[in-house]
């Protein structure tokens, strides 16, 4: 893009005030959801994301499976808060133990405090390697995930300049994907186009 910037780290719910306010361009990973419409702007997409639910192979040995999150209501789930899920469990009549970040839900997980933790799958395993290295096999995921969709960065409205930072980002990630740039990245990572 040709803009300098910083990278600042925060939870979800401090990062969404940040944006809110307009202390800050844009947060990510995001996903765009109708009610942050109301109040953020969204770029174009950037890369997929599988949501799904961790839990530890030791306190199930049968597969969990489910069909709708209603199914899910004898476990207790363990969550980050500000995340897009808060008001779907709501709904759905989840037992939720919110946490500020996902890695105090994995905490609560590998401790048995929760059953189940949801994020993004290749989130989660490097949360997982980091906090507990040598022992990723204690953990595994429910085959259907939660939800699968694009993460964008979520920008804000109030934000000095934002729309034309917006188009500058869009113009740029399009680019990298013309070129092979951004195939190249993924790879790397690991990631799946």
């Amino acid at each position: 893009m040709g803009v300098p910037f910083e990278y600042k780290f925060y939870p979800w719910k401090r990062s969404e005030y940040n944006l809110k306010y307009g202390s800050a361009f844009a947060g990510f990973p995001y996903f765009k959801t109708k009610e942050r419409e109301n109040t953020f702007d969204f770029s174009d997409e950037i890369v997929s994301s599988r949501i799904k639910f961790f839990f530890l192979k030791s306190k199930f040995k049968d597969e969990i499976t489910w069909d709708k999150l209603e199914d899910l209501k004898e476990y207790n789930i363990g969550g980050a808060l500000g995340n897009w899920y808060e008001p779907v469990f709501k709904a759905a009549g989840m037992k939720v133990q919110y946490s500020v970040t996902d890695e105090l839900s994995f905490k609560k997980l590998n401790a048995h405090v929760v059953d189940l933790v949801p994020t993004d799958e290749l989130v989660g395993w490097e949360i997982i390697k980091k906090l507990f290295p040598r022992k990723e096999f204690n953990f595994a995921t429910v085959k259907k995930p939660l939800k699968e969709d694009m993460l964008r960065l979520m920008i804000s409205k109030k934000y000095p300049g934002a729309a034309m930072l917006k188009e500058k980002f869009n113009v740029s990630l399009k680019h990298i994907k013309e070129k092979g740039i951004y195939s190249e990245i993924l790879k790397k990572y690991h990631i799946a186009e």
